[in-house]
């Protein structure tokens, strides 16, 4: 990622892979995870758990927004900066 070097990467968490395909539900629902269909990545979900918000979610932080802008470029939607959880969670299709 041009905007940020390797030992950055690293510092903020966006080389640590949390997932991409999974076969599974929506959490508490019965319809497919984008997930299920392998187009939804999760990174860092220590730092960034479900239920985080924007006061304790890592990837909310101001030094993310230029990974966010690259993922938004890119097509990809962001539930942590759309609805404020899942803050791992970004998805390159909506509902």
């Amino acid at each position: 990622m041009a905007e940020y070097a390797l030992e950055k990467e690293q510092e903020l968490g966006l080389d640590i892979y949390g997932g991409c395909y999974n076969n599974w539900a929506h959490v508490g629902g019965s319809k497919k995870s984008m997930h299920a269909w392998g187009i939804a990545i999760d990174l860092d979900p220590d730092k960034n758990a479900l239920k985080m918000d924007k006061k304790t979610a890592r990837f909310a932080r101001p030094e993310y927004d230029a990974f966010w802008r690259i993922v938004e470029d890119e097509g990809g939607y962001s539930l942590g900066r759309e609805k404020d959880f899942d803050w791992m969670h970004f998805q390159f299709a909506r509902r």
